[in-house]
């Protein structure tokens, strides 16, 4: 076989499995069951609704989510609660040992990238944080994104002052690009705000 042969089937090869692995993603992302060593990944449901209270109730954790935090589970909760419901990328961290909801994590598009990209969003309840679940859980999801559904990038935006979110981040491999000027409407703040 000449070069030109083997790099036209190579080509071929590549091309196919690029969209083999993006049919595969539109089909297992919204249904996503997922299991680490000590967590489950799976998709929101509206019985998780009460247990996120605690951490979407949580001043610091949602200022550095760019949300304002809920008071109390009121209409607007719910509809924020049915959002979720209706994200095919949200999930929630589930302990194995317990059947806890500690957090959640999503997964959507990331639509300003020329290459197949995902951007990721995590929250861990602040009586969960410091226990490595968000590594555990951001660790599970990269290698399903980029080694099994071969998306070329993952990006997660984070507000500059988020420093152990940050330094996680860093820790899983991620770089800092630069800083995204009004990238967020922050919520609480009730303002646009810079990513990183």
């Amino acid at each position: 076989m000449s070069l030109k042969e083997t790099t036209h089937k190579f080509a071929h090869s590549s091309m196919y499995d690029a969209l083999l692995a993006y049919i595969v993603s539109l089909l297992l992302l919204p249904r996503l069951v997922m299991k680490t060593d000590r967590l489950v990944i799976r998709r929101f449901c509206m019985d998780d609704a009460a247990v996120c209270f605690a951490f979407m109730s949580d001043e610091q954790g949602m200022y550095l989510d760019g949300c304002k935090p809920f008071h109390e589970m009121d209409d607007e909760y719910w509809e924020r609660m049915k959002l979720f419901e209706q994200r095919e990328g949200q999930y929630v961290i589930v302990l194995q040992s317990t059947n806890e909801v500690v957090g959640t994590i999503n997964v959507f598009a990331d639509d300003s990238r020329v290459v197949d990209s995902k951007e990721i969003g995590y929250a861990i309840s602040p009586k969960h944080q410091r226990n490595g679940y968000a590594f555990e859980a951001i660790s599970a999801i990269l290698n399903l994104l980029q080694k099994d559904l071969l998306i070329d990038m993952v990006v997660a935006g984070v507000l500059p002052e988020n420093i152990p979110s940050i330094n996680l981040l860093e820790k899983l491999g991620f770089s800092r690009e630069g800083m995204r000027q009004k990238a967020l409407w922050h919520e609480g703040l009730d303002k646009p705000v810079d990513l990183m």
